[in-house]
């Protein structure tokens, strides 16, 4: 056995942060003697080790011996954290003894700390002996804002969770509990001792794990001092699950053995009855024979009615009724009047963004505080008690990247929202700015990714409830100040229609095309896999700058099949997923980051971890668990991912033919795809039409119109090959139909279109180069389209033309004729009317368009410019 004095110097102190324990020295051989591979111990070790996983249970805690006595008996003591589910707990018993085997070859004793178990092993018993050495430390590195008030609230959670976990049975030893700072910051905290040491020991054990903390943590965020008997962790995030904590306490109360009855004392025979006496002892004994009997049915009433108010009350306290719902939410309650003078009456010039459910504005409270609303669109079927209740489950979701709720407003049919307000915006005004992404090298887009992750990974599994986002994008990306992502908008759906999420499919889809999972998407069916797909899309947005909606295959754009507006969002994951497995998923980064400092291995195993989450069948994807093991842990050996999800009925057909050889990959040329397969906007909302309820009639209707459109692009088609100026009925210049740009995905769009762009009066745009527009998707072309509706308004053209001789994106001369705005309404008919090149028309624009060999005349200046685009 090791001495005392010895035993005092093993304070092993890990210099790291917490996210990097895993990596951390976190395991203990002790030099108390070897054994041989074949010796008698070594049988026992072995054999007790291998059963160890197998006999844990829901205390979370098993010991064992192997032998018969020392020096060759094998004792093992496994600890379980008391909030995870049993099959963890097993998994990760089952990991240690395989790993401490390894890291401590030969040694009789050891001890192993994981992320959620630790286990011990020793040729002496280890059953009821308190250990306090050696002790580990892991705290984060950041400090707390308030020290003083901080380490006080600190010390009151340790002290008063001691307590409470000393107090434990014999099977189960844990505390966990939070309090609220002064600074309004909270603390959660959980201890916990393995069950074999007594109260007292328990209690020492604590304290001298707490004794650590000024000599380490003090100040720090959060901090783990881990102990051979008793283990403490504090956090200013939520990291327990008091409800898997309660579950396993209620298994154990219900598993503990009876206590042992107290022997009946044997009483003397009773004396002789005097003679003379006997009727009066009869009547004694029936009077107290009845007495009896009828005190104990008062005694048994009694307990009945208490044990029936208890349960009652129990009752009452576990499930509240909408009455206390009511008076619980009061505090978040905002007067509507004070809200709606905090926004100005809700005007345009604090409207921050627009969503799926409402439109943002920013506001002021009388205090100076600034805040957030968000005026929900009145098509929610919810009640005002369903959504107060509602309210108030999301409200207590608090985590370091979710966005806060602090409270809601009600006014007749209004609901408004009221959240914190993030200084920097979105993440899509950085990652999509030409300007902006410059701000953001790849050491904050990796925070952000991690942040998001961990966000995610709390609202799917660490939540009081299970949330799923549904509308996980950039633009619901918050950056504080210190470019910390906040995730906003969760729990939207669930405030709006009341989904029951847990079953699977919703009722309604809610979310943005291109980030939707396909079985989502078509079928409405919901899980936390749907999450997954957003952040896969997410990722590779992050990583490339770009949206999704215009990520191109840099070197076989050409052998691009372009289909609906809606489907060429999931199509462009498709070129990310072939470029990467072609080796030359380098040519989807950023340039940003290519020109930087950054890891390009780094960068490459976030695209692949992004292609993982975006894998068609949702059983292939990762949970947001195991994704945040491959951001934190690089050691970890990633999957190859399958392509991605198109949408379509067929992606099998274009799984085929992007794993073809490019060169035979389409027998169309872009052009014709681009016509026959771009769908109006009208059969594109047809095909996305959840037609569940839909009579088999109105399916056929459907059909007809989608065919109809296709055979009028086939005709357009043809007219295009085969007239003799190579222009379309109703009229195209012919070097327009040489270029890449086809005027009739211009024609695809309706004339409702107008009513869009109008939208976008207010936004100043600067001048595009024609070859910028060539290049660019049809979602670009709404960009043409606004310069037909007054949006560039001539001064600022001649403004902008002052400063600018070159295209800001493609570095092209711009002393090329420049478009001028034209004064009516954009209609297909009006826009690609015949005009005479060199003399444009009032009323129209020419565009200059590149011929087909303009790429090689360019020679390395094209290559060039494709890197910006």
């Amino acid at each position: 056995m090791m001495k005392s004095q010895t035993w005092l110097a093993l304070i092993l102190l890990v210099l790291t942060n917490l996210s990097d324990f895993a990596a951390a020295q976190n395991y203990w051989c002790f030099n108390d003697g070897n054994y041989t591979a074949n010796s008698t111990y070594s049988t026992n070790l072995n054999t007790l080790l291998s059963s160890l996983s197998s006999n844990m249970d829901d205390s979370g805690f098993y010991n064992a011996s192997r032998g018969e006595a020392a020096p060759d008996q094998a004792n093992a003591v496994a600890l379980c954290r008391a909030d995870i589910q049993l099959e963890s707990c097993r998994s990760c018993v089952q990991d240690a003894t395989t790993q401490l085997l390894n890291l401590c070859p030969e040694r009789k004793h050891a001890i192993l700390w994981r992320d959620v178990c630790v286990l011990h092993y020793s040729n002496v018993s280890l059953f009821g002996n308190r250990a306090d050495l050696p002790a580990i430390m892991v705290w984060d590195r950041t400090n707390a804002s308030s020290p003083d008030q901080f380490k006080a609230s600190v010390r009151t959670v340790v002290d008063a969770l001691s307590l409470r976990a000393a107090s434990g049975g014999s099977l189960m030893k844990v505390a966990a509990g939070n309090h609220t700072a002064p600074d309004f910051q909270t603390i959660y905290a959980m201890l916990q001792c393995t069950p074999d040491v007594s109260e007292e020991d328990c209690s020492g054990c604590l304290t001298a794990a707490a004794q650590h903390i000024p000599q380490c943590c003090d100040s720090k965020r959060a901090a783990t001092i881990l102990l051979p008997s008793c283990n403490l962790r504090y956090d200013v995030d939520p990291f327990y699950n008091i409800t898997r904590i309660q579950e396993a306490q209620a298994a154990v109360s219900m598993t503990s053995p009876p206590p042992v009855p107290t022997p009946t004392p044997v009483l003397p025979p009773p004396l002789p009855a005097p003679p003379g006496h006997g009727n009066d002892n009869t009547a004694r004994t029936v009077i107290i024979v009845v007495a009896t009997v009828v005190a104990c049915l008062i005694v048994a009433i009694c307990v009945g009615l208490c044990l029936r108010k208890r349960t009652k009350k129990a009752a009452v306290e576990t499930i509240p009724s909408h009455d206390d719902e009511m008076s619980a939410t009061e505090s978040l309650q905002y007067d509507f009047g004070k809200i709606r003078a905090a926004t100005d009456d809700f005007s345009d010039a604090n409207k921050l963004g627009q969503g799926g459910f409402g439109v943002v504005y920013k506001g002021k409270l009388e205090n100076g505080k600034e805040i957030a609303v968000k005026r929900l669109s009145r098509r929610s079927a919810q009640g005002d008690v369903e959504f107060k209740n509602e309210v108030l489950l999301v409200a207590k979701l608090q985590h370091r990247y979710l966005v806060r709720l602090l409270g809601f407003a009600l006014e007749g049919t209004e609901r408004l929202l009221i959240y914190e307000f993030v200084q920097n915006a979105s993440l899509d005004h950085f990652i999509f700015d030409r300007i902006r992404r410059f701000y953001i090298d790849w050491d904050r887009r990796y925070k952000i990714i991690g942040g998001i992750a961990r966000g995610l990974l709390y609202l799917h599994e660490d939540s009081r409830f299970r949330i799923i986002h549904r509308d996980l994008k950039a633009s619901n990306i918050l950056l504080d100040g210190d470019m910390n992502p906040k995730i906003a908008d969760f729990g939207t759906a669930r405030l709006f229609d009341q989904d029951d999420q847990s079953a699977g499919c919703a009722s309604k889809i809610v979310g943005t095309y291109g980030y939707m999972a396909p079985e989502y998407a078509n079928h409405g069916q919901i899980s936390v896999k749907t999450d997954v797909f957003s952040f896969g899309v997410l990722v590779l947005e992050i990583v490339s700058g770009r949206k999704n909606n215009s990520f191109r295959d840099g070197e076989n754009a050409g052998d691009m099949l372009i289909t609906s507006s809606s489907f060429k969002d999931n199509l462009k994951l498709a070129q990310a997923w072939r470029n990467w497995h072609e080796g030359t998923a380098t040519s989807i980064i950023d340039p940003v980051l290519m020109s930087g400092t950054a890891s390009q291995a780094d960068i490459l195993r976030c695209i692949h971890i992004g292609l993982l989450c975006v894998q068609e069948n949702a059983t292939d994807r990762p949970t947001m668990a195991s994704v945040v093991l491959m951001l934190s842990s690089f050691s970890t050996t990633l999957p190859v991912p399958s392509p991605p999800a198109f949408f379509m009925p067929n992606s099998s057909e274009f799984r085929r033919s992007l794993e073809r050889n490019p060169a035979e990959s389409t027998h169309l040329s872009r052009n014709d795809a681009s016509i026959i397969m771009q769908l109006s906007p009208v059969c594109q909302q047809i095909i996305f039409l959840n037609t569940k309820n839909v009579q088999p009639k109105f399916c056929l209707f459907f059909l007809f119109i989608i065919h109809l459109d296709l055979t009028k692009n086939i005709l357009h088609t043809w007219h295009l090959r085969h007239s003799p100026t190579g222009t379309p009925v109703g009229g195209a210049t012919s070097s327009a139909a040489a270029g890449g740009l086809d005027p009739l995905i211009i024609q695809s769009f309706p004339t409702f279109i107008y009513s869009t762009v109008k939208d976008y009066r207010k936004e100043k745009y600067g001048l595009e180069c024609a070859i910028c527009l060539v290049e660019f998707d049809a979602s670009d072309v709404l960009r043409l389209l606004t310069a037909c509706c007054h949006v560039f308004h001539q001064e600022c053209i001649d403004l902008w033309l002052e400063s600018h001789k070159t295209c800001p994106v493609c570095r092209r001369n711009l002393d090329s004729p420049v478009q001028s705005p034209v004064k009516s309404p954009i209609y297909a008919s009006n826009v690609m009317h015949e005009t005479n090149e060199n003399e444009p028309n009032e009323d129209s624009f020419s565009i200059t368009i590149k011929d087909e060999n303009e790429d090689e005349r360019r020679g390395s200046d094209h290559k060039d410019q494709r890197v910006f685009l």
